[in-house]
Protein backbone atom coordinates (compact mmCIF):
# COMPACT_ATOMS: atom_id res chain seq x y z
CA UNK A 1 0.00 0.00 0.00
CA UNK A 2 1.36 3.40 -0.99
CA UNK A 3 0.69 6.42 1.21
CA UNK A 4 2.45 9.59 2.45
CA UNK A 5 4.72 7.52 4.73
CA UNK A 6 6.01 5.30 1.91
CA UNK A 7 9.63 5.66 0.91
CA UNK A 8 10.45 8.25 -1.72
CA UNK A 9 10.50 7.09 -5.32
CA UNK A 10 13.07 8.61 -7.64
CA UNK A 11 11.62 9.52 -11.03
CA UNK A 12 14.07 10.07 -13.92
CA UNK A 13 13.26 13.49 -15.37
CA UNK A 14 16.14 13.93 -17.81
CA UNK A 15 15.56 12.66 -21.34
CA UNK A 16 18.91 10.83 -21.45
CA UNK A 17 18.13 8.91 -18.25
CA UNK A 18 14.68 7.94 -19.54
CA UNK A 19 16.18 6.81 -22.87
CA UNK A 20 18.66 4.64 -21.02
CA UNK A 21 15.95 3.01 -18.89
CA UNK A 22 13.91 2.28 -22.02
CA UNK A 23 17.00 0.85 -23.75
CA UNK A 24 17.61 -1.55 -20.84
CA UNK A 25 14.01 -2.71 -21.04
CA UNK A 26 14.40 -3.28 -24.77
CA UNK A 27 17.95 -4.71 -24.68
CA UNK A 28 17.15 -7.13 -27.53
CA UNK A 29 16.68 -4.24 -30.02
CA UNK A 30 19.91 -3.63 -32.03
CA UNK A 31 19.15 0.11 -32.18
CA UNK A 32 19.70 0.30 -28.40
CA UNK A 33 23.00 -1.61 -28.34
CA UNK A 34 25.36 1.38 -28.75
CA UNK A 35 23.70 3.22 -25.85
CA UNK A 36 23.76 0.09 -23.70
CA UNK A 37 27.43 -0.63 -24.48
CA UNK A 38 28.42 2.87 -23.39
CA UNK A 39 26.31 2.69 -20.21
CA UNK A 40 27.64 -0.76 -19.26
CA UNK A 41 31.24 0.43 -19.70
CA UNK A 42 30.54 3.50 -17.53
CA UNK A 43 29.01 1.27 -14.83
CA UNK A 44 32.03 -1.04 -14.87
CA UNK A 45 30.03 -3.95 -16.28
CA UNK A 46 31.86 -4.48 -19.58
CA UNK A 47 31.66 -8.20 -18.81
CA UNK A 48 28.05 -8.04 -20.07
CA UNK A 49 29.22 -7.01 -23.55
CA UNK A 50 30.12 -9.82 -25.95
CA UNK A 51 28.80 -12.98 -27.53
CA UNK A 52 28.86 -15.23 -24.45
CA UNK A 53 25.90 -16.95 -22.86
CA UNK A 54 25.65 -14.44 -20.01
CA UNK A 55 26.15 -11.29 -22.11
CA UNK A 56 23.44 -8.68 -22.51
CA UNK A 57 24.51 -7.09 -25.81
CA UNK A 58 26.97 -8.23 -28.50
CA UNK A 59 30.22 -6.39 -29.13
CA UNK A 60 29.37 -5.95 -32.84
CA UNK A 61 26.63 -3.91 -34.45
CA UNK A 62 24.57 -5.29 -37.38
CA UNK A 63 25.40 -3.46 -40.59
CA UNK A 64 29.01 -2.73 -39.59
CA UNK A 65 31.60 -3.33 -42.27
CA UNK A 66 33.56 -5.45 -39.74
CA UNK A 67 30.49 -7.52 -38.81
CA UNK A 68 31.78 -11.00 -37.82
CA UNK A 69 28.25 -12.41 -38.01
CA UNK A 70 28.00 -12.00 -41.78
CA UNK A 71 29.45 -14.63 -44.04
CA UNK A 72 30.52 -14.05 -47.64
CA UNK A 73 28.23 -15.47 -50.28
CA UNK A 74 29.44 -18.76 -51.75
CA UNK A 75 31.01 -18.48 -55.17
CA UNK A 76 30.21 -20.81 -58.04
CA UNK A 77 33.02 -23.10 -59.00
CA UNK A 78 32.34 -23.05 -62.75
CA UNK A 79 30.72 -20.35 -64.90
CA UNK A 80 27.03 -21.07 -65.42
CA UNK A 81 26.85 -23.69 -62.65
CA UNK A 82 23.83 -23.40 -60.39
CA UNK A 83 23.29 -24.61 -56.89
CA UNK A 84 20.70 -27.29 -56.22
CA UNK A 85 17.49 -25.37 -55.45
CA UNK A 86 15.09 -28.33 -55.43
CA UNK A 87 13.41 -29.32 -52.22
CA UNK A 88 13.66 -32.92 -51.02
CA UNK A 89 11.08 -35.06 -52.80
CA UNK A 90 10.57 -32.51 -55.59
CA UNK A 91 11.00 -33.77 -59.15
CA UNK A 92 12.94 -32.28 -62.01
Amino acid sequence: KVNHRSEKLRVPLKAQQRRLHKAFLRYHDPDNWPLLREALKNMGRADLIGSGKHCLVPAWQPGDKKDPGKRPRPTRSKPGQRRNTRKPGQRG
